[in-house]
């Protein structure tokens, strides 16, 4: 965010001290946190290097133990899937393929707005959860 933004912000806090101490005590911690995410990060890259290296996959320090274990993520890149699922067809292998039939819930609340259909279906059927989200910029 521009700083001429962040200066026109109210901010109904600033004469406040014991609030002032809360909220710049949780943007020292937020920014601690984000560097500390970023060291381990790093460090844990390095010990599984480390690890892999020595061909070990279990070590044990002090009272922590520490163990590397090795997977593969296989997954159908969006580019290819539309292909892919029709190669099944044509080869007769439908079994392979998987329908998901899902409800879209934007469009449920849009039809909702427009009185398009009832507010019970939705009541019975769609829980809704109000989320409050503090983001630090």
């Amino acid at each position: 965010m521009p700083n001429d933004l962040v200066e026109n912000l109210n901010n109904p806090f600033e004469k406040m001290t014991k609030e002032m101490s809360i909220i710049n005590e949780f943007i020292e911690v937020k920014k601690d946190l984000d560097a500390l995410e970023k060291r381990k990060k790093k460090l844990s890259d390095k010990v599984k290097a480390m690890m892999i290296y020595e061909d070990v996959d279990k070590i044990v320090v002090g009272t922590h133990k520490l163990s590397i274990t090795h997977s593969e993520r296989k997954t159908v890149p969006t580019v290819t899937k539309d292909e892919l699922v029709a190669k099944l067809i044509g080869i007769g292998k439908n079994y392979l393929l998987t329908y998901e039939i899902v409800p879209n819930v934007e469009q449920i609340m849009e039809e909702l707005d427009a009185g398009n259909i009832d507010k019970s279906l939705v009541d019975k059927y769609i829980k809704i959860t109000p989320i409050t989200t503090l983001r630090c910029d």
